[in-house]
């Protein structure tokens, strides 16, 4: 029997694959299958496996009947990026998990919720602005950060402030409006020298391997991840991957959230700066540049020390086994004692 298997077409930003880690951890044994390799070229990724490689059909149903055998033998299922693999088996008889993240579900949840609610017995909202659109049994869990992994890098490139911004999508993460901030304060007398950016032009962008990403950002000492509230005339804003990978590298982080209260309640303080408007943006951005080495780095290393405490895979397995898994698992199973608070 396997404990939890973990299916999805493609594993965007690798999410998958690290709550399968958040599995592991928590001492279950999980399996993850996917179709596609990821274009950034993660060091690790989900097996992929020909019949979900070759599934028929369109986002948000994949049909993959190879892979029933496998659901079959699965103690619980669980789908990710609001996609489901469709393999024949009755899922109303399984215990399934699925994971919303972004533009699919922000774009049409009522159609997901009527196809999906019916058989998913808890869903996992990644973004606070994803909950109470219709999804049953939710739950605001983030995307973990493999806070092992990704190492604080404290080191200055320069006495300037390097300040950079490399977005996936520039249109999505308002890059013009953020360059065009940058550009008009790298006029100020004030400011003169003290700064300067390090990232995407508004004009051009290059797409890299994710741990070539990394080695950009730990040349950082701020990074902003999104500055745009909406995108196809849906409500925007919340920050992604690069936020808390830039935070686990101990750099400062800005970002828009339009849900920010939602955060406090769920998790608590958040070390990231958070500017929704141009006004927000440059006076934050003006703060940073005014502080000390000695408070910059404080701020650096409360912001790494934020990430690992609340979104590290090890705080993201309590949470995920705390909200969902801990039903699914009675205290027979055993999940691993070795790490604090499961008691399964």
């Amino acid at each position: 029997m396997i404990d939890v298997l973990i299916l999805t077409y493609h594993d965007w930003a690798n999410t998958g694959w690290r709550f399968f880690k958040c599995l592991q951890y928590m001492g279950l044994k999980p399996m993850m299958f996917k179709g596609h390799p990821h274009p950034f070229c993660y060091p690790e990724q989900g097996v992929i496996h020909p019949s979900i490689r070759d599934a028929s059909g369109s986002p948000p149903v994949f049909f993959a009947p190879g892979m029933a055998d496998f659901v079959k033998n699965a103690k619980v299922v669980h789908f990710t990026s609001s996609t489901v693999i469709d393999t024949g088996v009755d899922l109303t008889k399984k215990n399934v998990v699925l994971n919303h993240s972004g533009y699919g579900y922000r774009d049409d949840p009522e159609s997901m919720n009527r196809a999906f609610n019916p058989f998913v017995d808890a869903h996992i909202v990644q973004m606070p602005d994803l909950m109470g659109l219709g999804a049953n049994n939710e739950h605001l869990i983030y995307f973990p950060v493999d806070t092992e992994f990704i190492q604080p890098v404290y080191r200055r490139k320069s006495d300037k402030l390097i300040i950079g911004h490399f977005p996936s999508m520039m249109k999505h993460k308002g890059t013009s409006k953020i360059v065009e901030l940058l550009e008009k304060m790298s006029q100020d007398k004030d400011l003169a020298g003290k700064f300067a950016y390090y990232g995407s032009d508004a004009k051009t962008h290059h797409t890299m391997a994710w741990y070539q990403h990394l080695e950009r950002l730990a040349e950082c000492d701020v990074v902003i991840d999104v500055f745009n509230t909406e995108v196809f005339g849906k409500q925007y804003g919340e920050w992604g991957n690069t936020s808390f990978e830039a935070a686990a590298l101990g750099k400062l982080v800005i970002t828009n959230s339009l849900k920010i209260g939602t955060y406090y309640e769920e998790y608590g303080r958040c070390a990231l700066n958070i500017a929704n408007d141009i006004e927000q943006l440059e006076e934050t951005l003006r703060r940073i540049i005014s502080l000390s080495p000695h408070d910059l780095q404080l701020e650096r290393e409360s912001t790494r020390n934020w990430v690992e405490r609340n979104h590290s895979i090890p705080a993201t397995s309590r949470r995920l086994w705390d909200r969902i898994y801990s039903g699914f698992f009675n205290e027979s199973k055993g999940v691993s004692r070795g790490h604090d608070c499961y008691a399964a």
